[in-house]
């Protein structure tokens, strides 16, 4: 491990310290949520698991994917929703929740919306709103570059709702989760043929299930039916 490496976990681990010093025992449980994966499922899991532990307050953390291995080693978070494994890691348990198609997304007004399916060659051809943090991005790049498609980027960001705002508003077109559409009146097509999908997965150190709550919390989202809340 560098040494780079060692001082972020290290930072993780003060945070979480301080943390601890805060909230003394009021329990507890830190999710980090990868920036990608939407909110409305887990919104239905917790709904119904908040029946059963009222008093247990939930702690959604916001992380791009490169930070939250970290995060989980150094206690910071408890455990993790990915869109995918972290690296090579051998010290997690991932849990397969659900998956989810890729879609086009784009304004009501833009030519997509007379289509039933979209090609990636028709997406090649527009405006394109790059989501850096997309886990299809370098799948993409990749296949625009096999058939000769040069690119054109209209804007790029981290942020969902600002890459999913200029599509609302017409500037470009972005491929996402179907899951992930946060703004409302943004049209989406299924991508034709390619058939992209991501797995939405928990993640969780090895032996890190140490309190009631966390064991309750782990085993209710092995069990939720997310299927029936697509």
């Amino acid at each position: 491990m560098n040494s780079f490496k060692k001082l972020t976990q290290q930072r993780y681990r003060l945070n979480w310290l301080q943390k601890k010093l805060v909230n003394g025992d009021m329990p507890q449980i830190q999710i980090a949520v990868m920036c990608t994966i939407g909110p409305s499922r887990f919104c239905a899991f917790l709904q119904e698991w908040r029946k059963k532990y009222p008093e247990v307050e939930i702690v959604l953390r916001n992380a791009d994917r490169d930070k939250i291995g970290d995060m989980l080693l150094s206690g910071y978070v408890d455990c993790a929703l990915v869109g995918g494994p972290l690296s090579n890691e051998p010290r997690f348990k991932y849990t397969e929740l659900f998956r989810e198609d890729m879609v086009v997304a784009f304004s009501p007004e833009h030519r997509f919306s007379r289509l039933n399916t979209v090609d990636l060659e028709q997406i090649m051809q527009e405006p394109y709103l790059d989501r850096l943090n997309c886990e299809f991005r370098d799948t993409f790049m990749t296949e625009s570059a096999r058939v000769g498609h040069e690119i054109q980027f209209a804007a790029r960001s981290e942020r969902e709702d600002w890459i999913q705002t200029l599509a609302r508003g017409g500037l470009g077109v972005t491929i996402l989760p179907v899951g992930s559409v946060i703004v409302e009146g943004l049209e989406t097509r299924p991508i034709g043929a390619a058939a992209l999908r991501r797995n939405v997965s928990l993640a969780a150190p090895f032996g890190r299930e140490d309190t009631v709550h966390l064991r309750s919390l782990l085993s209710a989202l092995r069990r939720f039916d997310w299927k029936s809340k697509a």
